[in-house]
């Protein structure tokens, strides 16, 4: 990069965030919004494809015209729409996990080498819990959501939606901006950025050493203990208040 273009993205990434506080309506800037591992980078890019944006525009470069911004925020108002992403509080706890053991710098976890996955597993559900305000993102899942429901200029998208039929899914979104999809347009964006096509793997082949780690619904049944199990009941009521479950009876085929 030469040194007008430094100095230029520079100012940019100085300037962008004012734009957006007081153009972002105006300007029709999209914030995709999620409590983290909810499937907001994978929307976002499916978004950015289809309405011909880049990452950039809104932080190196200027804003365009619907550009998407990623973002892990208690509710606000600045942007032209919000699109918030849903996930059973059961996968985010197990896609978090093992995004925070593997790939983030934090370390206050005490994560133990000789421990199983299930056991650390619950050690760090219980301080993300106890103390959400100290670790990323700030706040709990549960805040997340309370903090968004019933909000005007907001749509919500599951991340198994996206799973089952990624193309209704996106279309979905791009009708709460105001927008017609595309038919053919919408198939090209979900194509561009299904799993195999960025990671170069199967659903389900997993790498916890990278954010697209692997990529299905339902993955904590394969590490969910009776007492992992009990917390959720008990400290997430949102697993029901979501329609995740009807009733405590999925407690009983845990061991």
């Amino acid at each position: 990069m030469d040194q007008q273009a430094h100095i230029s993205h520079r100012i940019c990434e100085k300037v962008n965030p004012y734009l957006t506080r007081y153009f972002g309506k105006p300007l029709k800037q999209i914030q995709v919004v999620e409590y983290p591992k909810c499937g907001g980078t994978w929307l976002a890019r499916m978004l950015r494809s289809y309405l011909g944006v880049e990452r950039k525009h809104g932080t190196t470069h200027l804003p365009k015209h619907y550009s998407v911004y990623q973002t892990h925020l208690l509710h606000n108002t600045q942007y032209y729409r919000n699109i918030a992403l849903l996930r059973d509080p059961r996968d985010v706890w197990v896609s978090f996990y093992f995004h925070e053991r593997y790939l983030s710098k934090e370390s206050i976890f005490g994560f133990k080498d000789t421990a199983s996955h299930p056991e650390n597993m619950l050690a760090y559900m219980k301080h993300k819990l106890a103390r959400a305000d100290e670790t990323t993102p700030g706040f709990t899942y549960t805040a997340f959501v309370n903090s968004w429901q019933n909000k005007a200029e907001t749509c919500w998208v599951r991340y198994e939606e996206m799973h089952q039929n990624p193309v209704a899914a996106l279309s979905k979104a791009l009708q709460s901006l105001g927008l017609e999809p595309d038919q053919p347009r919408v198939e090209a964006a979900v194509k561009e950025h299904e799993f195999k096509n960025i990671t170069g793997r199967k659903i389900g082949e997993e790498d916890v050493s990278s954010h697209k780690r692997k990529g299905i619904v339902g993955d904590w049944k394969n590490y969910f203990n009776q007492e992992m199990a009990q917390l959720v009941h008990h400290e997430q009521p949102l697993l029901y208040q979501l329609g995740y479950e009807k009733d405590s009876t999925w407690l009983d085929h845990l061991g």
